[in-house]
């Protein structure tokens, strides 16, 4: 049976308002760079102490991940969603009115928290919002959201400092985007949680074979891209200017990617796409180890974020489709990949500060053929449990 048109009207409203999470964190993460100069002339402060800021608002984002892992059992996804973006909005006019340097590594902790935990939110909203044949499309037309974002972000930024606004200037829309967001929670009805639906303990359960294979994945598959950025503009030939060209081809790909997916995942079926396009990356990366001329170790990382383009979201979509009720599952995979960002330039720096760049380029391939790996025994592990449960249910009804 359809939707009828109010579902359809609440479906889609929604919808937008947790496309509006993903741009509303990708608002703060992609003018970071572009923003750092402002801030430093602004406080008379070095570059790099302005830059270090955003670590406060990435670690803040990160415990907002953790955090997600209980909230919702205690709270609803309407107000959960509505508290984080309340909270944004407080901190973001605080940065802009207050403009005090020492009080904004609280500030950027704060947001990075309420953002963090308010794009989980959207993402778990999304994947109850819709059946398995369109969840995987509408996590991806999220992430694609988030790219666009940082599209326009950045040079939005550089035209609004360049008018002589203040650096900050931009949170206002982020304030504007974020009540928006309140509005659709405040207004309509939400899915349930997990807690909410009184699920039996074995349903909708946060850990299983396959959810925690697909979390193993995407911890390597996370820790790979993350190498990648950090480390392929430094060892690229041309300098950081030819790496810089290169990381933005590879998010360009990516983009190009998602929006392409988006439609054939509403005729395809998810584990297919996901086997076929983690092979492709799998070897694609494995060309990183290969020295090649500039241009072409730039038109090679675009086509790589074409391939890589579904691998994060298509997992965790495979993942969810294995369960009645895909909240835990969802939130345990978002803060799996938080994970993998958050440790990869730990450890990458460490090994490259002995082994030398191209080290850390090395493990590029090195980690996504683990992910892939990892990824094709969730499927397996899938498969041969419905062969198990269709055997049993053939002898029983002998």
């Amino acid at each position: 049976m359809g939707l009828t048109v109010a579902s359809r009207s609440k479906q889609v409203a929604i919808t937008l308002g947790c496309f509006l999470t993903y741009a509303v964190i990708a608002g703060v993460i992609t003018q970071s760079g572009t923003m750092s100069a402002a801030m430093a002339e602004n406080f008379q402060k070095p570059l790099t102490q302005a830059t270090g800021l955003f670590t406060y608002f990435s670690t803040g984002n990160m415990l907002g991940y953790a955090v997600s892992l209980v909230i919702y059992e205690y709270l609803s996804l309407k107000r959960t969603l509505a508290s984080c973006y309340a909270i944004l909005i407080a901190v973001l006019a605080s940065i802009c009115l207050w403009d005090a340097w020492w009080s904004l590594p609280v500030l950027f902790f704060m947001a990075g928290l309420a953002a963090g935990l308010g794009l989980n939110t959207g993402a778990v909203t999304l994947s109850l919002l819709y059946s398995t044949r369109l969840r995987a499309s509408m996590l991806l037309a999220a992430d694609v959201c988030f790219t666009g974002a940082g599209v326009f972000v950045s040079p939005m930024t550089a035209y609004f400092i360049d008018q002589g606004y203040a650096w900050s200037f931009l949170f206002w829309i982020l304030c504007g985007l974020s009540a928006v967001i309140i509005v659709v929670a405040t207004v309509f009805t939400f899915p349930k949680t997990a807690k909410e639906s009184n699920l039996a303990p074995q349903d909708g359960r946060m850990f299983s074979t396959v959810s925690v294979l697909c979390a193993l994945g995407l911890f390597s598959y996370l820790f790979a891209q993350t190498c990648m950025l950090l480390w392929l503009p430094n060892y690229i030939e041309g300098g950081i200017k030819a790496g810089a060209v290169a990381i933005s081809n590879y998010w360009m790909g990516m983009a190009v990617g998602q929006s392409c997916l988006v439609f054939m995942l509403t005729r395809i079926a998810t584990k297919p796409v996901l086997m076929i396009i983690g092979a492709i990356s799998v070897v694609l990366a494995a060309f990183l180890l290969i020295k090649t001329d500039t241009k072409t170790t730039q038109v090679l990382v675009m086509v790589l974020g074409l391939a890589n383009a579904g691998i994060f979201k298509l997992s965790i979509s495979y993942s969810a489709e294995q369960t009645s009720h895909p909240q835990r599952v969802v939130t345990f995979l978002l803060f799996a990949a938080a994970a993998g960002i958050a440790a990869s330039p730990l450890i990458s720096s460490q090994l490259v500060g002995r082994f030398g760049i191209y080290f850390g380029v090395q493990l590029v391939p090195v980690f996504t053929l683990v992910a892939v790996v990892l990824f094709y025994a969730a499927i397996a592990t899938t498969k041969q449990s419905q062969e198990i449960y269709d055997h049993a249910t053939s002898s029983s009804s002998h």
